[in-house]
């Protein structure tokens, strides 16, 4: 008996042992410090800044801080480096109006005009002739209150050697000035289809005519209609013709030539129409003389 009572209160106590054990594992964790909780990972993302953006912004900043010279460069670089960017076409607009301003500007410019020192039998016509200039730019450049002129007088002759492109896709006439871009005009409108790359390049497109006209005639600029007038480009081969936005209300002229004996001057309508801003084909007339050569693309 004793023996048996033995066996029954050691298997009593491994029961109590064993209760014990599992209460221990079960509620240990309430008497552990707490573990603190891992910091969150925050994962920052680094992207490298578009350096197109970071030079159209550069340039940009000068230009505020009056820096013009250098932002003008900026600009080209911007414009040359990607020309098909959206910067670049940003950065162009502002170009161009940067390069419109120094060259028609009267103050002098190295890279941009030369000094001349009219002599005997000068003219405005004339000295613009063998300079390839127009003589609106000549006036303009050294603001000239007319065409007259005196044996000693100083100028400031514009540096130009312009040509040109009309882009039917991006609709555009863009001009160059010593092979470098100089401005971009924007196209209203055309009428018409423009001949082919392929086509144009067999026979070099010129400007044949610099037309402005007051009241259905031509007048030149010394005319007192000039400044009011509408400004035209032809252009051969292809018959095309660049002009100003017909204004509302404004008549077509009519498509048969007048009479010899007759004042005015109205030419057949041509195969092709460029329509630009009034503002955009002044500039363009300004800049472009007579045999000044264009291509298509």
């Amino acid at each position: 008996m004793p023996k048996l009572s033995k066996i029954i209160l050691m298997l009593v106590l491994g029961v109590v042992v064993a209760c014990l054990a599992v209460f221990a594992l079960r509620h240990v964790h309430r008497f552990l410090p707490k573990k603190k909780p891992a910091p969150e990972r925050h994962v920052v993302n680094i992207s490298t800044p578009d350096p197109l953006v970071v030079a159209y912004e550069a340039a940009t900043s000068l230009l505020a801080q009056g820096k013009t010279a250098e932002a003008r460069q900026a600009f080209a670089t911007l414009v040359a480096a990607a020309p098909r960017s959206p910067q670049a076409a940003e950065a162009a607009i502002r170009l161009g109006v940067l390069n419109a301003a120094e060259l028609f500007s009267p103050l002098s410019n190295e890279a941009l005009k030369e000094n001349y020192t009219v002599v005997s039998g000068d003219s405005i016509s004339r000295i613009a002739a063998k300079s390839g200039v127009t003589m609106e730019a000549l006036v303009l450049v050294n603001n000239l209150a007319s065409t007259n002129i005196r044996a000693g007088q100083q100028l400031l002759m514009p540096i130009i050697d312009v040509s040109g492109t009309i882009d039917s896709a991006k609709k555009t006439v863009t001009v160059y000035n010593n092979d470098e871009f100089f401005r971009a005009y924007p196209i209203a409108k055309i009428a018409g289809t423009l001949p082919t790359a392929a086509a144009e390049n067999d026979t070099p497109l010129k400007v044949t005519e610099r037309i402005a006209l007051a009241d259905g005639q031509r007048v030149n600029f010394e005319n007192k209609l000039f400044p009011d007038s509408s400004r035209h480009l032809a252009l051969t081969p292809g018959d095309i013709l660049i002009r100003t936005v017909r204004a509302p209300g404004e008549v077509a002229p009519p498509a048969t030539p007048p009479p010899a004996t007759s004042s005015r001057n109205v030419r057949p309508p041509p195969a092709v129409t460029i329509y630009l801003a009034p503002e955009d084909i002044n500039e363009l007339y300004l800049l472009v003389p007579t045999g000044t050569a264009f291509t298509i693309q």
